[in-house]
C-alpha cells in the first residue's frame, strides 16, 4: 500500500519540497500562542507568498495568469491600502494589512502552478499533523463535558473552516484517482478532517457549505457526477462518524463525564444577536470615518465605540463588516472586485470543468462564512483563500514580462524582508518574554524584548510587552536606584505605545503601578482614574484597586458612582452567553463582587440605606446566576 500512495504522489522534485516544507512551517507557527502571534502569524505568511511567487511566478513563460479586469482593481485595492498608511492611527497595522494584500495577490497569481501532487501532499500531511494535535488538545486541555476544539486557530469556528477545506480537498482528490488503496487511504486523511471540523461545533461552517453546495449544485447539476459524490462523501461520513464515537468514548470512560456534542454556550438566536451588536459598533465607525479608519485598524478602535460589553471583540465577526469601518466609502474598490470575480466566472461558467466546479465550491463556502465570522483576522485565512482563488480565477493571460526578472526579485522581496524581521522579533518575544524571576535573572531577558521593540518600532503591543518587563523589574528590585530606573523605562516605553495608539486604558493601568512603586500617590490615584475613563468596564482590577483607594481616601462618594456605574455598564453581560464563553469571567465576577461588598459595607458606615439596600439586592442576583 505505502508503494501505491508513494506512486500516488508524483513529481516530489526539490521545488514541491521546499514549498510544501514552508507551507508546514506556515501551518505550524501561525499557531503560536504567544506574545508575537500577530506578528509571527503574519511574518510567516508573508514568507510563504514570497517563495511561493518566486518559484512558482516565471514571467517568461506564464506571464500573470489573473484576469484582466482583476488586473485593475487588485491594483486599486494596493494603492487605497498603501494610502491608509499614512492616515491611520496605528501605522503598523495598516503596514501589516497593506503587505497582506500583497501577499493574497501574489498567492493567486502563483497558485496556479500548483500541481496536483503538491496540494495532496501538502493537504494530507497538513491533516495528519492537524489530527494528531487535535486529540492532543481533546484529551488534555479539556475538563468538561462542553468541547470546542480551538486547534492552532485558537478560535472554533475558524479552526472548524480550516478542517472542512482540508477535508473537501482531500475527498476531491480521493475521487480522482482509481487506485482503491490510495483512494481509502484519502478518504481516511478526509474523515480525519471532518472529525476535527465536527469537534468545533460550528454551525456557521454548516450553513456555509450547505448554501455553497446548493448554489453550485444548481448552476452545474449537468456537470456534477451526483451519483460519484454522494458515495464518496457517504463512505467518509461514515468513517467520520465512527471515529467521532471511538473518540468521545475512549473520553467519556476516561474522564467519567458524560461527553455531550451539543452546543450549550449560546442558542443560534443569541449567537445571532450578538453578532448584530457587533455589525452596529462597525456601522457606528462608519458614520464616524467616512474613509474608513485605516486597514488593520479595527482592533485599535473598536474601544471607542462599544457600548455594550457584549460587543467586546476585536473584529465585528464579519469581513464585510471590517472592510466597511476600516475603509468607509472605499469598500467600493472590494466591491468592485467582487463584481469582476463574479463577472469572470459567469463569462467563463461554459468552459468550467469538474476542478474548476470544485474551487467554485470551495470559494464560495469561504466567501460564506467570512461574512459571518472572524476568519480574516487569522494570517492563515488570506493564504488559504488565496490558493482558493488562484486555482479558481485563473483564466487568461494579461502581461509577458519578457527578459524582466527583476520584477519577480523585486516583489517577492518587498515580502521576503518583513517576514523576517516579523519572525526574528517575534522569536525574541517568545524566547525572553518571562517577567518571572530577580531583577537579575529579568534584566538580561529584557534586553532582547528591547531589541524586537526596537527592530519593530511601530508595533504597539511589542512595546507593551517590553513595559511589562520593565513593571517586572521595578516590582522585583532590591534597591532605589534599579526600581526608579525600571519605573523611568516603564513610563518611556509605554509613552511609544501610546504614540503609535493613542492612549488607552490599559497603558494607564501599568502608569498606576508604576506611580504605586514609587508611592507617588496622587499620580497613582489620577493614572487610575485615567484608565477607568477610557473603559466602560474593561479593567476589572484597576476598577477594583481604585474602589479600595477611595475607601482609604473616604471618598464614598466617588466609590458609590464608580461601583454602580460599573454594575450598569456589565449587566448585560453576567449570565448571557458571553460570560459563558468568557475566559475571563471568574476573574471579572470576583472583581465585581469585590466592589460590591466593599460599597455595601461601606453605606453602612456612611448610613445610606438606600445603596445599602441596592448593592445588596445586586449581590443576590449575581450569586444566583452564577
Amino acid at each position: 500500500m505505502l508503494n501505491k500512495i508513494k506512486e500516488y504522489f508524483v513529481g516530489l522534485n526539490r521545488q514541491t519540497v521546499i514549498i510544501g516544507s514552508i507551507l508546514l512551517v506556515t501551518f505550524i507557527i501561525s499557531g503560536v500562542s504567544a506574545s508575537g502571534l500577530s506578528l509571527i502569524g503574519a511574518g510567516s505568511i508573508f514568507m510563504f507568498a514570497a517563495v511561493l511567487f518566486y518559484k512558482k511566478f516565471n514571467p517568461q513563460q506564464e506571464g500573470f495568469t489573473i484576469g484582466k479586469r482583476l488586473l485593475i482593481p487588485a491594483i486599486l485595492l494596493v494603492i487605497v491600502s498603501g494610502a491608509s498608511i499614512f492616515f491611520a492611527d496605528n501605522h503598523y497595522l495598516s503596514i501589516r494589512a497593506f503587505l497582506t494584500i500583497i501577499a493574497f495577490f501574489a498567492v493567486i497569481v502563483a497558485s496556479k502552478n500548483i500541481s496536483k501532487s503538491e496540494l495532496a501532499i501538502g493537504v494530507c500531511t497538513i491533516s495528519i499533523v492537524t489530527f494528531i494535535l487535535a486529540i492532543y488538545e481533546y484529551f488534555t486541555t479539556f475538563s468538561t463535558s462542553v468541547i470546542r476544539l480551538e486547534g492552532f486557530a485558537g478560535y472554533a469556528n475558524t479552526f472548524g473552516l480550516y478542517a472542512t477545506m482540508f477535508g473537501l480537498t482531500a475527498l476531491y482528490c480521493a475521487s480522482n484517482t482509481n487506485k482503491t488503496k490510495v483512494k481509502w487511504f484519502i478518504f481516511l486523511i478526509s474523515a480525519m478532517d471532518f472529525f476535527v471540523a465536527f469537534m468545533t461545533l460550528s454551525r456557521g461552517v454548516l450553513l456555509a457549505v450547505v448554501v455553497s453546495a446548493v448554489l453550485v449544485g444548481f448552476v452545474f447539476y449537468k456537470k456534477i457526477n451526483i451519483k460519484n459524490v454522494l458515495q464518496n462523501s457517504g463512505i467518509v461520513f461514515i468513517i467520520t462518524i465512527l471515529v467521532v464515537f471511538a473518540v468521545t468514548t475512549i473520553k467519556k470512560f476516561n474522564s467519567n463525564e458524560n461527553v455531550t456534542l451539543i452546543r450549550t454556550d449560546s442558542t443560534l438566536v443569541q449567537a445571532s444577536g450578538t453578532r448584530v451588536q457587533h455589525f452596529q459598533t462597525a456601522i457606528r465607525m462608519f458614520k464616524d470615518n467616512t474613509f474608513g479608519i485605516g486597514a488593520g485598524n479595527y482592533s485599535q478602535k473598536s474601544f471607542k465605540y462599544e457600548i455594550k460589553p457584549i460587543d467586546n471583540a476585536i473584529d465585528p465577526h464579519s469581513f464585510v463588516m471590517t472592510l466597511l469601518a476600516e475603509y468607509g466609502v472605499l469598500i467600493v474598490f472590494w466591491l468592485y472586485l467582487l463584481f469582476e470575480i463574479i463577472r469572470s466566472i459567469v463569462a467563463y461558467r461554459n468552459n468550467f470543468d469538474k476542478e474548476r466546479i470544485f474551487y467554485l465550491f470551495l470559494a464560495l463556502a469561504f466567501f460564506v462564512h467570512i461574512c459571518i465570522d472572524s476568519d480574516m483576522r487569522q494570517p492563515f485565512s488570506w493564504l488559504l483563500f488565496a490558493i482558493i482563488l488562484g486555482k479558481l480565477l485563473n483564466f487568461d493571460r494579461v502581461f509577458k514580462f519578457k527578459d524582466i526578472n527583476l520584477f519577480k526579485y523585486v516583489f517577492a522581496s518587498v515580502l521576503l524582508i518583513p517576514a523576517m524581521l516579523m519572525i526574528f522579533s517575534s522569536a525574541l518575544i517568545i524566547n525572553f518574554y518571562d517577567t518571572t524571576g530577580t531583577y537579575k535573572e529579568i534584566e538580561p531577558r529584557d534586553r532582547y524584548v528591547l531589541l524586537a521593540a526596537n527592530l519593530m518600532q511601530v508595533q504597539p503591543d511589542v512595546w507593551e510587552n517590553s513595559a511589562k518587563m520593565a513593571l517586572s523589574m521595578a516590582t522585583v528590585s532590591q534597591n532605589q536606584e534599579d526600581t526608579e530606573k525600571s519605573v523611568q523605562d516603564l513610563f518611556y516605553r509605554t509613552g511609544k505605545a501610546m504614540s503609535i495608539t493613542g492612549p488607552l486604558a490599559r497603558h494607564y493601568s501599568m502608569k498606576a503601578r508604576g506611580y504605586r512603586i514609587l508611592r507617588q500617590e496622587q499620580n497613582y490615584k489620577e493614572a487610575l482614574e485615567k484608565s477607568v475613563s477610557l473603559s466602560k468596564y474593561h479593567n476589572y482590577s484597576e476598577r477594583a484597586a481604585l474602589a479600595g483607594y477611595y475607601v482609604y481616601t473616604k471618598e464614598y462618594t466617588k466609590l458609590k458612582d464608580l461601583v454602580l456605574s460599573t454594575y450598569e455598564y456589565n449587566r448585560e453581560y453576567f449570565g448571557s452567553a458571553y460570560a459563558g464563553g468568557d475566559p475571563e469571567k471568574e476573574k471579572k465576577y470576583t472583581a465585581m463582587n469585590s466592589m460590591l461588598e466593599t460599597l455595601k459595607e461601606q453605606s453602612k458606615i456612611n448610613k445610606d440605606k438606600e445603596t445599602f439596600l441596592i448593592t445588596n439586592k445586586i449581590l443576590e442576583d449575581l450569586k444566583s446566576i452564577n
